[in-house]
């Protein structure tokens, strides 16, 4: 009889251990899914980054650009002479 009690215990525990293991595999599971949705989001932020830089530098260059454009457009003696 106290073979069997011991053995219930054992169970009882072993029940007990697992309930837990399952709660936490559940709460990891729900963490998962937020951090997947974060890394998707993440993700897509740094796919856009590329083409963001590039407008960016661009918008910085313009007017240097429309500058070389201009004294390009100057026939040479008014580069050289400044008139």
């Amino acid at each position: 009889m106290e073979r069997l009690e011991t053995l219930q215990k054992s169970i009882n525990r072993i029940d007990k251990d697992l309930e837990a293991d399952r709660k936490d595999v559940q709460e990891t599971r729900i963490r998962l899914g937020a951090m997947e949705g974060e890394v998707a989001q993440l993700s897509e932020l740094v796919r856009k980054l590329p083409s963001k830089v590039g407008d960016r530098v661009d918008d910085a260059l313009e007017p240097i650009t429309d500058v070389l454009d201009q004294v390009e457009k100057k026939p040479f003696w008014v580069k050289m002479t400044g008139r």
